[in-house]
């Protein structure tokens, strides 16, 4: 009996095993644009989302996981709570973005907004803006 009893428990922690819930893959999107007004030099950002979203295609609130940016006037981090809204696609290779994101939260020291545009402009909140950038 304890054999079987055994055998059986080793069954049900297998499958359990299989059934576990798997790691969710990311797309991850890095970003760097020139600042000319309100902050020098380079930005950076980070936007991670979810493996829900297709590249090319409007981002979804669902798909966001993260956002992260950087300049010479500080540094922000946004999670899905303080995400309003995102209009706007992202590109399934590297290219010209037009995209905007809206957080329930001040960016930085104004708006709570980050916006890129396909002219290369972008800006975040009313402070760090520039001409170029790239994803």
């Amino acid at each position: 009996m304890t054999g079987r009893f055994l055998a059986g428990l080793a069954a049900a922690v297998l499958a359990l095993g299989l059934a576990a819930p798997k790691a969710r893959a990311v797309v991850i999107y890095d970003w760097t644009g020139a600042c000319d007004f309100g902050c020098s030099g380079q930005a950076a950002a980070v936007l991670t989302l979810a493996d829900s979203y297709t590249p090319g295609s409007n981002v979804d609130e669902d798909d966001f996981v993260s956002f992260s940016y950087s300049s010479s006037s500080g540094t922000y981090d946004a999670l899905p709570d303080e995400l309003a809204s995102v209009s706007g696609a992202l590109p399934a290779v590297s290219g010209p973005v037009s995209i905007s994101f809206e957080f329930s939260v001040p960016v930085l020291f104004g708006t709570g907004d980050f916006a890129t545009f396909d002219s290369g402009a972008w800006l975040i909140g009313q402070d760090d803006r520039g001409i170029t950038a790239s994803v």
